[in-house]
């Protein structure tokens, strides 16, 4: 639970995001993401997550974020991505292997 810094109370994000209903804490999604070669991947669920991070355990390429950059990734990079509207594209040739770790809000319903 995230609390705020002058008190031992629950830090309420739910203004910011937009909420009528309490939300107070990010939740912490990870996993693993195996990708063909020549296979065009695509995440189209960027508007569900605060952040990203990709780790690349084997591969490299190329992934589209936001509307024009590219970033060129290899084995052992970690990718961090901000909270964005548009999907990602990654552009692969070789066999790749992502491990994700995505941050989501966690609601607390009364």
């Amino acid at each position: 639970m995230i609390k705020s810094h002058d008190s031992n109370e629950p830090h309420i994000v739910s203004p910011s995001l937009g909420l009528d209903y309490p939300a107070n804490c990010p939740n912490l999604l990870s996993g693993y993401i195996y990708i063909n070669p020549n296979n065009p991947f695509r995440q189209d669920y960027v508007l569900s997550w605060l952040f990203l991070c990709l780790y690349v355990i084997d591969g490299h390429e190329t992934t589209k974020i936001f509307d024009k950059a590219y970033v060129n990734w290899s084995k052992g990079d970690l990718l961090v991505i901000p909270y964005q509207i548009q999907r990602l594209e990654h552009f692969i040739l070789d066999e790749t292997t992502f491990h994700y770790a995505q941050g989501r809000i966690l609601l607390k319903y009364r």
